[in-house]
Parts: structure tokens; sequence; C-alpha cells
């Protein structure tokens, strides 16, 4: 009764009163547990512990997507991963951007195909990086499962374009440089074959002048048309040294632990792994181009042979890309295969 001070009013309001009990309590669409308690609140622990268990309820009828992105832990992988795949191609794109100027450069003072063939792999590359880049950015700013897919793909289908079109372009140059080489080789064998008549037939002023012409022809092509291998081989060292840095800053920033944790949270992240592959690929052009930059170094060779010699590791340049190519395709139609079997 209102009023009275007995003992049954005292247990009466210990009963309604005590800490944890509840006079309202509330459970939300979302699984949001929120009680209001009278003036002695519950223990946070308590409260704390029965959130976590109604909020992992939760997310355990979710898909895997929505797992990862409504956990924290989860949350805080995604944001990190995209933030070091970002970094990765920034890496990318000023590295490369850097060497194809050089490349390119170097490449038409030392009358260098096969360096030039590098170059514009290299440049070819920049805009596939830049292009992957733009679209990292893109996914960061959507939501959707299904526009990051699509990314994802646009990125690796670019990359494939840019790579298809640099490796017809080094091939075309490659084989024109060969048969300009093979042209040299039959007009200075012309040339000899000429004089060693005029010899035979005792005619050794014509003859004299045969020889000098000759000399001059040689000189000329040699002057206009043979490669300089030994700027070639420093910018190759250059350009060695350039990717032996990426590797280990691509190498600090994509570690195991977090590559098993794509920041799309969708698997395998395809556009930063196509750039990733473009990367590879310009790592073993250069080290061709090292080592016949060295090995035409430190071999005394005539101007046809160098030239022959060039075009040559040229085109085997431009069959490297295709291999290349030709693995990129089968990879990202593995990866998108196996994305539309789950689904």
């Amino acid at each position: 009764m209102p009023g009275s001070t007995g003992p049954a009013a005292a247990h009466s309001e210990e009963e309604f009163t005590s800490p944890g009990r509840p006079v309202d309590a509330t459970t939300t669409t979302y699984g949001t547990y929120k009680t209001e308690y009278d003036h002695r609140p519950v223990s946070s622990k308590d409260e704390k512990q029965l959130l976590q268990q109604q909020h992992s309820a939760l997310i355990s009828q979710l898909g895997p997507t929505a797992q990862i992105m409504l956990s924290p832990k989860g949350v805080a992988n995604c944001s990190t991963a995209s933030t070091r795949e970002m970094m990765v191609l920034w890496i990318l794109v000023g590295s490369s951007l850097f060497l194809c100027i050089v490349e390119v450069w170097v490449s038409i003072l030392a009358h260098s195909v096969a360096l030039r063939a590098d170059g514009f792999s290299v440049g070819a590359d920049t805009a596939g990086y830049a292009v992957n880049l733009i679209l990292e950015y893109a996914k960061r700013n959507t939501v959707s499962s299904n526009s990051r897919q699509f990314y994802d793909l646009l990125g690796a289908i670019l990359s494939l374009g840019l790579l298809f079109f640099c490796t017809v372009s080094i091939a075309s140059q490659s084989i024109s440089r060969i048969e300009n080489a093979g042209r040299h080789h039959i007009h200075y064998y012309q040339h000899r074959l000429y004089r060693t008549r005029l010899w035979m037939h005792k005619d050794h002023e014509l003859a004299g002048l045969a020889q000098d012409n000759e000399g001059s022809y040689n000189h000329s092509q040699q002057q206009e048309s043979t490669p300089n291998f030994k700027p070639v081989f420093f910018v190759a060292v250059l350009a060695m040294l350039t990717d032996i840095g990426q590797i280990i800053s691509i190498r600090l920033l994509l570690k195991r632990n977090y590559t098993s944790t794509s920041a799309t949270s969708n698997g395998p992240n395809a556009n930063v792994d196509a750039a990733l592959i473009h990367f590879w690929a310009d790592v073993m052009r250069g080290v061709c181009v090292f080592v016949m930059s060295l090995t035409m170094w430190l071999i005394h060779i005539g101007p046809q042979t160098a030239q022959l010699i060039d075009g040559l590791v040229s085109l085997f340049i431009s069959f490297l890309l295709a291999c290349i190519l030709f693995g990129m395709l089968v990879k990202v139609y593995r990866d998108h295969k196996r994305r539309w079997d789950k689904s």
C-alpha cells in the first residue's frame, strides 16, 4: 500500500528495482537490444556481452560480403587493403613513367629498337597502371559488390587491350628491323662480291674505288642505324635497380597475411592483379634487354649483325608479351568463372 513501511513494502521495492531488472525491453529489426533501467543500471560488461551476442547472431545470418563489411575487423582490413593497393599503383605509375621517358629518349640516341620496344612497353604499362588506379578510386566510392566486380573486370579488359596493342606494335617494329638488317647484309655482300670480281679481272682502279665505296657505305650505316649498346646497358641497369626497388616496396605493402583478404571482400582483386602481371612482364623484359646489351657491348660484332640481333631481341620481347597476354586471359577467365559458379 502507498505509504507503508513494513517488510512487505521493502520486499516489493527490492523485487522491482533490483540491479539488472529491466522495466522495458525493445528489440529492433536490426538486432539492437535496447533496455531502460531504473536508477541502478546493469553493469556495462553484461550489456556489452549481450550486444555482442546479438550482433554476432545477426551477422551470421548474412552473406560473406556483408559479414566482412559489417564486422569492425573486416572494415579495418578492407580499408587498409584498399589503401595499400592504391599505394602500390601510385608507385608503379611514377616509376614506370620515369623509365618510359628515359628508355625512349636513350633508344633514339643509341639507335636500339630493343630498348625502344621496352620503352614503349613500359609506356603501355604506365597507361594501364593509371587506368587501374582510376578504377580503384571508383571502387572505393561504391558500395555495391556488383559495381566492384564490374570495375575489376573493366580494369582487366583495358589492361589486356593495352598489352595486345603494345605486342602487335613491337612485333611490327621488330620484323621491320630484321628485314632492314637483312637488306644491309645483302648490300654488303654484293659490294664484296663486286670488289672481288674486279680484283680477279685485274681492274685495280675500279676495285679500289669499290673498296672505298664499301668503306663509306659501312661507315654511314654504322653511324645511322647501328645500335650503341653501351648506353643501352646503363639504362638497363637503371631499369633493373628501379624494378628491385619496386619489388621491395610491393613486398612490404602486399604481405601474405594481407593478400588473404582482398580489398573488395569478394575474392581476388582482378584490377590490381592485372597491374601486377604488367609489372612482372616489365621485369622480364628488362632482364632480356640487360643480357642483350651486356653481351653485345662486350663482344665486337659488325653493324649488320648488331642490327639483326637487336631486332631478334625485340621480336622475342613481343613473343614474351604475347605469352603474358595469354596468361592474363586465362587468369581473368578462371577468376570470373569461379565467381559465377559461387553465385
